[in-house]
Formats: structure tokens, C-alpha cells, sequence
């Protein structure tokens, strides 16, 4: 089975082999004809003629695969590489975004606090969880491996509902 260019070449030499042979052959059809008669020489010669093509079509139906494959593995590579890109500078524009949200939280302290109050009213049911994390927020303030990223997400998926004209109602105060 032809697989890859080299298994190609090999086929391709072995093709070009067979058709020196062929051609020799059929060159040297006067010698051997006498011996066999002239209507088997020539069923002989049409035979292997025949059997020559078909390894021809054979190597050029390959040949065409080959050059298929290579040009779809070429296709999905930059195909991958446009999807990487796309990955990474969607990437780039979140981390962006995150620290643009980080200034803004360092500047308005108050404003966070009052939001993440709201983020937890409306996500923690426990009370006496509730309260140890306002008490821990009130003497170290926000934490900004959990508090601001969950404040992050929140305000990120309210403004996803905007978009779509679905204003979310904020909990009574």
C-alpha cells in the first residue's frame, strides 16, 4: 500500500522498471515470437501491456491521494493556527479585561464591597456563612483570589443578560 512518498518513488521506479521491460520486450518480439508463435507473443505482450497500465493508474490514483492529503493536513494547520490565534488573543482580551476590572476595584473600594454583598445575598442561602464572610471581608477587606473573581464573573454575566435585553432585577437592599 502506497502511503507516503517514498512508498510512491518506490512504486513509481518499479512502474518505470516494468515498462523498460515491456518496451524491450515488445523491441525484441522477433526473437521469441518464432518460438511461441506469433498470436501467443502477441496475447503475451497485450497481457503484461495491460497489467502495466493498470499498476500506472494504480501509482497515478495514489500519487493524487498523496497530494490530497498533504494539502488537507496543510489546510487543518492553519486552520489550527488561526483557531489558536483566535484562542489567544481572546485570551489576551479577557486578561485585559479582567485587569481593567481590578484598577476599577482598587479605585472604588466601596462600590465593591457593596456589590459583593449583593453577589453573596444572592448566591450563599447559608446565614452563618454569609456572615463569617462579611466579617472577613470588613477586617481584610476583599479577597482577590476568590471575592473578585466571583464579583468579576457575576458582573460579566449580567452584562451578558443585557445584551440580550434581560435586565436582572438586584435584591432588595
Amino acid at each position: 500500500m502506497i502511503l507516503s512518498r517514498t512508498d510512491l518513488k518506490k512504486e513509481l521506479l518499479g512502474a518505470l522498471w516494468q515498462g523498460a521491460l515491456i518496451a524491450a520486450l515488445f523491441w525484441f518480439r522477433s526473437e521469441f515470437e518464432p518460438h511461441i508463435g506469433q498470436t501467443a507473443t502477441s496475447w503475451a505482450l497485450n497481457i503484461l501491456l495491460l497489467l502495466y497500465l493498470f499498476s500506472l493508474i494504480r501509482v497515478a490514483g495514489c500519487w493524487y491521494d498523496i497530494v490530497s492529503w498533504e494539502r488537507n493536513e496543510r489546510k487543518l494547520k492553519q486552520e489550527d493556527e488561526r483557531e489558536l490565534a483566535a484562542l489567544e488573543s481572546a485570551r489576551e482580551r479577557e486578561q485585559a479585561e479582567y485587569d481593567a476590572f481590578l484598577k476599577w476595584a482598587k479605585l472604588n473600594p466601596k462600590a465593591v464591597d457593596r456589590l459583593l454583598a449583593i453577589v453573596e445575598h444572592e448566591q450563599i442561602d447559608d446565614p452563618e456563612h454569609l456572615t463569617w464572610l462579611r466579617e472577613r471581608r470588613e477586617t481584610e477587606g476583599p479577597n482577590a483570589l476568590t471575592d473578585l473573581p466571583r464579583l468579576f464573573e457575576w458582573l460579566r454575566a449580567r452584562r451578558e443578560l443585557q445584551k440580550f435585553g434581560i435586565e436582572p432585577p438586584l435584591p432588595p437592599h
